[in-house]
């Protein structure tokens, strides 16, 4: 009997080590194994890159910003040939031979030596050369988006660089004259060409001034205007059949 009892009690005994050890054995497994819970490892990482991104393209974005806005008050100078001129814009032809076109504005500052800063873009001259400086142009957003980018300037002053007043003599044949305002000759180069009279115009010889009239073969001396503007008339010397129409000397002004 008390071998019988032994017996049971030992397979109770081994019965509840056994179930112990199994419980022991799963609960290590569940620590073990995959939560079903845990994010997936492979998301959490495609997340953490794309706010990576994110962050760059703002900082990015600040940067051109920042770039933009000091780009837009920043004043630029370029030095060149007046090649064409109307109420909004002026070609200039700079000294690469590279054409660029600037906008003009109602707050252009246009600076002529002769006019002073009453100058306007009418006083322009094609042919002067310019200082201009200028401002890049706003970005118009509603403007479509090329794959090159053009740069584009508005004019914030214009100056003109007035160059050597030189004198030229013109010998050639009244086609139309307005006593004390113009006289237009046709030169021996076979170009006419229409000089301003005033009050300090010398007409020489003086006994020949009822002879200056449209047909008559005439030397005009004029200074040539360092900004560009129309020839002023210092002298018409009038000839007669006994100079052969031959240039004479300027009168002094």
């Amino acid at each position: 009997m008390k071998k019988l009892l032994a017996i049971a009690s030992l397979i109770i005994i081994l019965t509840m080590v056994f179930g112990t050890a199994q419980v022991y054995a799963s609960s290590d497994a569940e620590r073990k194994g995959p939560n079903p819970n845990a994010p997936d490892q492979t998301d959490r990482k495609a997340t953490q890159l794309a706010e990576k991104d994110q962050r760059m393209d703002a900082l990015a974005t600040q940067k051109a910003e920042r770039m933009e806005g000091k780009l837009a008050g920043k004043k630029f100078h370029f030095r060149g040939e007046v090649v064409a001129v109307d109420a909004t814009s002026l070609t200039v032809k700079l000294k690469t031979d590279e054409e660029m076109i600037f906008t003009l504005t109602e707050t252009t500052s246009i600076k002529i030596p002769t006019l002073g800063s009453s100058a306007t873009w009418e006083n322009l001259n094609v042919g002067v050369q310019v200082l201009v400086q200028a401002v890049k142009s706003a970005t118009d957003p509603a403007a479509p988006v090329t794959t090159e980018a053009v740069d584009e300037f508005t004019a914030v002053k214009v100056q003109v660089v007035p160059g050597k007043p030189a004198r030229i003599h013109r010998v050639g044949v009244v086609t139309a004259y307005t006593a004390g305002e113009s006289i237009t000759i046709l030169a021996k180069d076979g170009n006419e060409y229409t000089f301003e009279l005033s009050e300090t115009t010398k007409i020489l010889p003086k006994d020949r001034v009822d002879l200056l009239v449209v047909g008559a073969q005439v030397t005009v001396i004029s200074r040539r205007d360092p900004t560009g503007g129309p020839l002023a008339a210092q002298g018409v010397v009038v000839h007669g059949e006994d100079d052969g129409g031959e240039e004479v000397e300027a009168p002094e002004s």
